[in-house]
């Protein structure tokens, strides 16, 4: 498939990795601590005992700490997974969970607003895509082609 393809930006790619990674590290240690031995006067013994001496946060603090671990797993994956391409018949828009594919004759124009464009469908049937442009490369050459395609509907 030809066409331009825009990804999301490499330092955003980069922070968002080192703090999921440093998150996740940072809730595997809160995991590990019953299993652990910390003298008692640990401020992380504390803390663990205070939060979680009632039996529902004895239970429920594992399966939250659980859950966002999974949640910055799927955040990692979705950031290296995220394209825009412009292809030469249509845009399609991938990421970790769907593809979205709108093709030329069935795009109406884009607009763009507090930088995000919006790009709009002719029908009803068919949504629209919105993309972040804070986070993409080169956003401005997005912007350019779609001018060239389509009509700004702002103006």
């Amino acid at each position: 498939m030809q066409g331009n393809v825009y990804s999301i930006s490499d330092r955003l790619k980069a922070f968002i990795t080192f703090f999921s990674i440093s998150f996740i590290i940072a809730l595997i240690g809160l995991l590990i601590i019953p299993f652990i031995s910390l003298p008692a006067d640990a401020f992380a013994l504390k803390m663990y005992y205070t939060c979680c001496s009632i039996n529902f946060f004895y239970y429920s603090m594992p399966l939250l700490i659980m859950a966002l671990i999974v949640f910055d797993a799927v955040l990692i994956i979705s950031v290296f997974s995220k394209k825009i391409i412009f292809a030469s018949d249509s845009i399609i828009l991938k990421n970790a969970f769907a593809t979205r594919r709108l093709k030329f004759d069935e795009i109406k124009g884009f607009s763009v607003s507090h930088f995000i464009l919006y790009i709009k469908t002719n029908s009803k049937d068919k949504k629209g895509l919105s993309i972040n442009l804070l986070s993409l490369n080169r956003a401005d050459n997005l912007i350019q082609n779609l001018e060239n395609h389509f009509v700004n509907l702002d103006f």
